[in-house]
């Protein structure tokens, strides 16, 4: 459980899913839209396949027109989050994305293809890329960082 908030997202940022109750993850999504973080609240009881889920994401996170709304382009725009010049997006630099996440078990319930696991390792991922020291056009360190939280009773 996350008990402080500001410090949590203040920790060096290594990649972890964190269990949060329903109080907590209500502080986080409060404090992310606050700070400049992207945020999305997936329901596993309503995003039962990847289309679902490519769908959420984009729509919560502002994703740019361009985004092709399926599982290779939405690690892509999670993993670059340089489109924050997009017209939906107005507080600023993006600082990364939170994703909070109910019903964790139902997730890509329908989905032959993708689950649960998969999601994760995709959020790992873009994070992993996010976070990497030195950005190899412009030489700035990148600093966004994604922070996952699964909503637990």
């Amino acid at each position: 459980m996350v008990d402080n908030i500001q410090g949590y997202f203040r920790q060096t940022p290594k990649f972890q899913v964190c269990n949060v109750n329903n109080l907590q993850a209500k502080e986080i999504l409060e404090y992310s839209l606050q700070e400049g973080y992207l945020t999305a609240v997936i329901d596993g009881k309503r995003v039962k396949t990847e289309q679902d889920l490519c769908q959420e994401i984009g729509s919560q996170m502002h994703f740019p027109a361009y985004y092709g709304e399926n599982w290779s382009a939405m690690g892509e725009c999670l993993a670059d989050m340089d489109w924050d010049d997009s017209p939906e997006w107005t507080l600023g630099e993006i600082k990364g994305g939170v994703i909070i996440i109910k019903n964790f078990s139902d997730l890509l319930s329908q989905s032959t293809i993708v689950g649960p696991d998969d999601f994760i390792k995709l959020l790992e991922n873009s994070h992993r890329y996010l976070f990497s020291p030195v950005d190899n056009i412009s030489g700035i360190p990148r600093e966004r960082m994604i922070k996952v939280f699964v909503e637990v009773p």
